[in-house]
């Protein structure tokens, strides 16, 4: 737990070390990935819950196997579109 007021330290976020190779991606899907990369470090650092109103992201690990199980390891939750649902 950080001390109040100081952040986390997570260390340098990369593709590679999150194991994602970003050379697939198209230039959209890649943009999104490299934007949002910390939120699916964080995630499966911790509780492996993403809690965004993007979901750019989300799409862009979607549609080959290996970005499938990525995504898939993961709970999303969009406050707006998911409201109704418990988190």
């Amino acid at each position: 737990m950080a001390a109040h007021g100081k952040p986390l330290k997570i260390g340098n976020v990369t593709p590679v070390s999150s194991g994602l190779d970003l050379e697939p991606f198209n230039p959209k899907d890649r943009a999104a990935v490299e934007k949002d990369l910390h939120l699916i470090e964080a995630a499966l650092g911790a509780d492996k819950v993403i809690v965004t109103l993007d979901d750019a992201l989300q799409r862009a690990l979607g549609g080959t196997p290996k970005r499938d199980r990525l995504r898939d390891r993961i709970i999303w939750y969009n406050p707006v579109n998911d409201k109704d649902s418990p988190l």
